[in-house]
């Protein structure tokens, strides 16, 4: 049996390079839990491999609610198999053979409900709420962002709503301006394909452009 999931990575001094930490905050819980706590496998990305000890628990030191889990791995486990810090991976775990297959997910997709307002004061600014946050996996906030629509472009800075400013909700918001440029309408449900390398946010109407 193949058990499938997603992990941002973490890289951690308080990991042994012979371990790696599988700390399942998704809500809801998630595949990769089925991985018994001290399973040993052999970790695998590519042609580079070791053999490590998985730790795996159902949510430890979580950062709020979350959409994602996390995977913590030393600083040598890291630069051998070339993980970033912070950025969505996904996982392979192979029950018969033991062995755990990293890969980077480059990009993540998400369908929120556009907020209902345009009211954001600065025209450079791509405001999102903490759920379509998580789901996308965005970098901090005031990242520059490439954000394109229907061959449009333009650099904006993403941010995230405030506590208690529809922090969980889905959905984005933008200046009046920036929503005439893309043509965005207030309540209509669009498609965000994010590229964590490249930092491109792509929009998409939900079956349009």
């Amino acid at each position: 049996m193949i058990i499938k999931g997603t992990v941002i990575v973490r890289i951690s001094r308080s990991r042994k390079d012979n371990e790696i930490f599988l700390n399942g905050c998704a809500q809801g819980g998630s595949a990769l839990l089925q991985i018994s706590n001290g399973t040993s496998a052999v970790f695998r990305r590519g042609a580079t491999q070791k053999r490590v000890t998985i730790l795996a628990v159902p949510g430890e030191d979580c950062p709020g609610e979350q959409v994602n889990n996390f995977l913590e791995v030393s600083p040598a486990t890291a630069r051998m198999f070339r993980l970033t810090n912070g950025f969505l991976y996904a996982l392979e775990f192979n029950q018969k053979t033991n062995v755990l297959t990293i890969s980077l997910r480059r990009t993540q997709t998400t369908a929120p409900f556009g907020i209902e307002e345009v009211n954001v004061q600065r025209n450079d600014v791509f405001l999102v709420t903490g759920g379509t946050h998580d789901a996308l996996n965005l970098p901090g906030d005031n990242t520059v962002l490439t954000v394109i629509r229907a061959g449009k472009v333009r650099k904006l800075k993403s941010q995230t709503f405030a506590e208690g400013e529809a922090e969980f909700g889905d959905g984005f918001e933008t200046s009046a301006q920036t929503a005439a440029f893309f043509g965005f309408i207030t309540g209509n449900r669009y498609v965000l394909r994010f590229n964590q390398v490249t930092l491109v946010l792509e929009i998409h109407s939900v079956g349009g452009k």
